[in-house]
């Protein structure tokens, strides 16, 4: 159990470490985002900028104002691609700064000559380098889209399945362990606790009886005529008659009580907080409950030993003298219970 705890507080570490990288990372998306964002609002600004400026001097207006803001808005740019190392954004600037000088010098050429071949250069030229900087934009929303397609779908979606990885190794290697614990201590046939188990168990429900003065009790009990009823129906059906038969002492038992199978026909149940007669009422109780069970093609009887635990005793003497009332009973064959 402290060896599950450990895995799960791991694993709970593991996760928080996650979720917070998780969440700076995506912090860091978000600040790209606005910088897109920002980048998008400049060149707003300057494909606004040329419309005004172009339309102000047709209309006979300076438009050195419009012409200050896109040279602030394009220095503002430059710097950002050069920033973020993005060739394209950068290369593409280049050509909207260097048709935004063209622009300017037909600005200034207009001015002095307001012809109409002039005015047309000047509404060609600057529906060009209109498109230039629409184009641009279109560079900058799809380098964002990617970001947000991979940033906010993909690797969410990878960080979800790092956890759940996460967390089916660790339940998977829990399974795996506790199935072997349950193996190395349990009947593979009926799920009682094996010998091993059993003994084990027995000694620490000793110790508490006998420092804490509480009585304890056990029944032994042997299955009659098992290898007559193995002979004729075959292993297969009598392993299934003793899972019946496991499955009735557990219904007919508490949760504090242990059951355990100690050889092939013979099993035990351990009584904690029981003393002697209230053992002998169980094992009456089970064995009646076997009897009137319909198990099949078979019934099945048992013969019953039950003992109560002597303060200091060993649970190899308490064992046996349990292993001596289960063979009394068996000698005796007007009953099928033996107490000692």
């Amino acid at each position: 159990m402290k060896i599950q705890h450990k895995a799960l507080y791991i694993v709970g570490f593991a996760l928080m470490l996650l979720v917070l990288a998780g969440n700076l990372f995506m912090f860091s998306r978000i600040s790209l985002l606005k910088d897109d964002a920002s980048v998008i609002n400049l060149l707003d600004a300057v494909m606004g900028g040329i419309q005004r400026t172009v339309k102000a001097e047709l209309g006979g207006k300076n438009a050195d104002l419009f012409i200050i803001e896109i040279d602030r808005s394009l220095v503002l740019l430059r710097e950002h691609a050069d920033a973020t190392g993005n060739g394209e954004l950068a290369q593409s600037l280049i050509d909207a700064g260097e048709d935004w000088r063209r622009l300017k010098e037909l600005v200034m050429l207009y001015r002095k000559d307001a012809s109409p071949e002039m005015r047309e250069q000047l509404i060609a030229w600057s529906e060009s380098l209109w498109d230039i900087t629409a184009k641009t934009v279109r560079i900058v929303q799809a380098d964002a889209e990617r970001r947000v397609k991979l940033f906010y779908f993909l690797i969410p979606n990878i960080v979800s399945l790092l956890i759940l990885l996460l967390f089916a190794g660790v339940l998977g290697r829990m399974y795996i362990r506790n199935r072997l614990l349950h193996l190395a201590t349990h009947d593979t046939v009926t799920g009682a606790l094996n010998p091993v188990a059993f003994s084990y168990i027995l000694q620490q429900y000793l110790l508490l009886a006998d420092r804490y003065e509480r009585p304890s009790a056990i029944i032994m009990f042997s299955i009659d005529e098992y290898d007559h009823i193995q002979g004729q129906h075959g292993r297969d059906k009598t392993d299934r008659l003793l899972v019946l038969l496991v499955e009735l002492v557990q219904r007919n038992t508490r949760r504090t009580d242990v059951i355990a199978r100690l050889a092939a026909d013979r099993f035990a149940v351990l009584f904690p907080e029981t003393d002697l007669p209230r053992a002998v009422k169980l094992a009456e109780k089970i064995r009646n409950e076997i009897v009137a069970f319909h198990f099949g093609p078979e019934q099945l009887s048992i013969t019953v030993g039950v003992t109560q635990l002597v303060p200091g005793e060993s649970n190899e003497i308490f064992l046996g003298r349990a292993e001596s009332a289960l063979k009394k009973a068996q000698k005796d064959e007007d009953k099928n219970i033996a107490a000692l």
